[in-house]
């Protein structure tokens, strides 16, 4: 693999691979392999930290953690001796999430210490590559939150803090994609519009962000209901993936569903990964929120509450929340 190759993927097709790898799109993700093993040599391919990377990715996805951690460990045992302090920074931050997870169901020296190993070399690896302070800062933070552990005693307790530690986790991998792609394009990729939806069609919330692209919320909220095959098509085989609307020449409408009641419609002017990843993940947490059996719209304001947390954790601040 050559070092342009490595410089190319790691700031693009790496995102889009792992955005294929959550939507469990497999048949995108073994083109991509055999991409990048093509007219390689078996020592060539056993020498590739990037194929260990997306096997380990897509074994995470499929809950198959031993299998994910050999991946992981060839992967950053490569890294390291070629010094691709990009990649070792997303194997370690990988190798964080499946440690933090085995803390969920067992607390134990082990793990503890593993954790602890890991978050030190995300320091040193986050130094290195001169990463901004915000994100060092976030894994100060998951440092601290994770000395709590060792203090407490009730395990659902326990279970709470690293559930939100894992939270910490995913939005930190979230910052440093946003980073890579603020470094290549300088462009803003924030949404201008999201618009929270309902199975049936109903539009439960809207979230703008400075002036609209399009006034108009039952237009867009009707445009899915009408498209009435492609809902029930995602609503049975096509949970997770996108689906994506060219509205005229500048404006992009990117739509996902998740297993149970609500999608997310969002209105933008450019479709960026970091758009993508955020949409995913909200769609995610939203789809953990109970809906009654006969929704006709109307939500009480615990449920918008938890809607309004979801949607600043993943797009930040600076949206103006309508219904």
């Amino acid at each position: 693999m050559t070092d342009n190759f490595e410089k190319h993927n790691d700031f693009i097709d790496l995102n889009l691979v792992e955005q294929y790898i959550d939507q469990q799109n497999w048949d995108e993700v073994d083109k991509f392999i055999q991409e990048m093993t093509k007219g390689k040599s078996e020592q060539e391919i056993a020498e590739d930290p990037y194929t260990y990377y997306i096997k380990a990715k897509r074994e995470i996805k499929l809950l198959n953690l031993r299998k994910a951690k050999t991946h992981l460990d060839r992967a950053l045992s490569i890294a390291r001796n070629r010094e691709i302090n990009s990649l070792i920074l997303r194997v370690l931050l990988e190798s964080l999430q499946l440690v933090l997870f085995n803390l969920v169901s067992q607390v134990n020296t082990g793990n503890m210490t593993e954790c602890r190993r890991i978050i030190k070399n995300l320091q040193e690896i986050m130094k290195i590559n001169n990463q901004e302070d915000k994100l060092i800062s976030v894994i100060n933070q998951i440092e601290d939150k994770t000395k709590q552990i060792t203090d407490m005693e009730n395990q659902s307790d326990i279970r709470q803090l690293v559930l939100n530690i894992q939270k910490e986790v995913k939005k930190l991998i979230l910052l440093q994609n946003d980073s890579r792609f603020v470094e290549s394009t300088n462009d803003a990729i924030f949404p201008n519009q999201l618009i929270i939806l309902h199975r049936s069609g109903i539009p439960i919330k809207r979230y703008v962000k400075e002036k609209k692209i399009v006034d108009d919320i039952l237009l867009f909220g009707g445009m899915v209901r009408a498209a009435k095959d492609i809902i029930s098509e995602v609503f049975t085989t096509e949970i997770g993936k996108v689906m994506e609307i060219n509205y005229g020449e500048e404006i992009k409408i990117l739509a996902e569903f998740g297993g149970k009641e609500t999608g997310i419609v969002m209105i933008t002017r450019k479709d960026t990964f970091h758009q993508r990843k955020a949409l995913h993940e909200s769609v995610i947490e939203l789809n953990k929120i109970e809906f009654p059996p006969q929704f006709h719209g109307e939500i009480p304001e615990s449920t918008e509450h938890e809607i309004d947390t979801i949607i600043r954790q993943w797009f930040g601040e600076g949206y103006q929340g309508e219904k």
